[in-house]
């Protein structure tokens, strides 16, 4: 499941831009911006060592958090976790507490564990999401619908959908691409692609590769089970390259799974 790449961005701002953590951080950001994942990762693994130098749990909880979303995004799904499981939350403020939440909740909707995603977000109060950055509260929000509509309980996910519209930038690839994955969870299959494609054309447009790439990998899902197959090997074959031009092996070998 895709997140936006940049949800964590304010954790950065938040951050002490004078220490080497801080600038270090802000090049991983400017990295990852430019869809250089490897050495965005490489840039965060410097900027934690910076931290731990610091004695700084706060800024070091972040960093791991930043780092565990791109495991997540990458599919490395063990490391990402065990990533997650090294933060220490007593250390942590409540917007960062969130996001802790919050990148656990996408982990578990990443591998399909929406009972896991759901029961994370009653960990966490409507007066702590009340001293969350909106856009923050956005994408909690947002995996929390998802969840739910994966789980059959789309009553209960509607509100939360427009709570998570409201919260999120609306000329995003972000918005669209949620009613995307809610339609094609809910197996309105012809009404998913369209809105795929207008989250495709967004991405591009933002100059969000990674988005783009894994539309193309949800597009190929569907004209594989319309029949369109000369469609979806065309999806199949742009995504899997463009995951390998982002550094991304296990994202490129999900792609080629799906050749008929």
């Amino acid at each position: 499941m895709v997140k936006n790449i940049f949800v964590f961005f304010f954790i950065i701002v938040s951050m002490v831009w004078s220490s080497e953590s801080g600038v270090l951080a802000y090049r991983a950001k400017k990295s990852l911006e430019a869809g250089r994942f490897a050495k965005s990762y490489s840039q965060l693994e410097k900027a934690l060592l910076a931290t731990r130098k610091e004695s700084d749990l706060l800024a070091e909880g972040r960093v791991l958090m930043m780092m565990a979303q791109i495991r997540t995004q990458s599919l490395d799904f063990t490391l990402a976790d065990s990533l997650l499981s090294i933060i220490r939350q007593d250390a942590l403020d409540t917007a960062s507490i969130v996001a802790l939440v919050q990148a656990k909740m996408a982990l578990s909707n990443a591998q399909e564990r929406y009972d896991e995603t759901i029961r994370l977000s009653k960990t966490v109060s409507e007066e702590m999401l009340d001293e969350t950055p909106d856009l923050l509260q956005g994408y909690f929000w947002r995996e929390q619908a998802l969840a739910l509509t994966a789980l059959k309980k789309n009553h209960e996910a509607e509100p939360l959908y427009k709570k998570a519209k409201n919260e999120l930038p609306s000329h995003k690839a972000s918005v669209v691409l949620m009613f995307a994955q809610a339609a094609f969870f809910e197996g309105r299959l012809s009404e998913a692609d369209s809105l795929y494609a207008d989250a495709a054309v967004k991405a591009i447009r933002e100059n969000n590769s990674y988005i783009s790439a894994t539309i193309l990998f949800y597009r190929a899902q569907i004209a594989l089970k319309q029949k369109r197959n000369s469609e979806a090997e065309d999806f199949i074959k742009r995504s899997a390259q463009a995951f390998e031009l982002m550094g991304l092996p296990n994202n490129q070998k999900r792609s080629e799974k799906l050749i008929p």
